[in-house]
């Protein structure tokens, strides 16, 4: 019985120095681990999915007028809602194995020791993939040269994900921008102009 206490008061001396002598240094190692993961996990899903195989004409309906100039670009609902759902799924998907993954700051790096960062036991924790993922198509036009545009489209994902640690709970909210195509605009924009599709 004497035992069963001295480990019990062993293992919540542990805890409790753990929570409040390196709670915040550990939270800040383990963000940006996790950060960089999910970011990876994100990027992987949407550079191996079929939305990397659409081109800007998918994306985009032109309208051009009788000289050839650009007079409006118009989104295509329908294959830009199919994209983002197939998105969506991918990066559940992937953020669904980071859970399955082992995740461990070694106790050098948790006290912020870059020298010897890589030695010592090591905190274990783990990551789980809470709420749902949202993905939206955004663009927007940069100065490209003399009288020309470039309009960039790319994805935009958020996810929330959780990093459950020996003495607390962090929820850290993820979000990628991916570039997937682009056209030079050669004019005046929104209102005219000539398309070069770039990708």
């Amino acid at each position: 019985m004497r035992y069963l206490v001295a480990i019990l008061l062993l293992l919540g001396g542990v805890f409790y120095f753990i929570d409040n002598m390196l709670g915040p240094s550990f939270q800040a190692v383990a963000i940006q681990l996790v950060s960089i993961r999910a970011g990876e996990s994100i990027n992987q899903a949407v550079l191996r999915g079929p939305v990397t195989k659409l081109s800007y004409s998918d994306l985009y309906l032109i309208h051009r007028n009788d000289k050839g100039m650009v007079t409006f670009l118009q989104p295509n609902t329908s294959t830009i809602n199919r994209a983002a759902a197939e998105v969506t799924l991918s990066v559940q998907n992937e953020l669904k194995k980071l859970s399955k993954e082992k995740f461990q700051v070694p106790l050098a790096q948790a006290f912020g020791n870059r020298v010897w960062g890589g030695l010592g036991p090591t905190i274990p924790f783990r990551i789980e993939s809470i709420g749902n993922v949202r993905t939206t198509l955004d663009s927007r036009f940069e100065q490209a040269g003399m009288n020309q545009t470039r309009h960039i489209v790319e994805m935009v994902i958020s996810a929330n994900v959780q990093i459950v640690t020996p003495t607390v709970i962090t929820v850290l909210p993820v979000k990628e921008r991916i570039p997937i195509a682009e056209g030079i605009i050669v004019g005046p924009v929104p209102t005219g102009g000539i398309l070069y599709q770039t990708n």
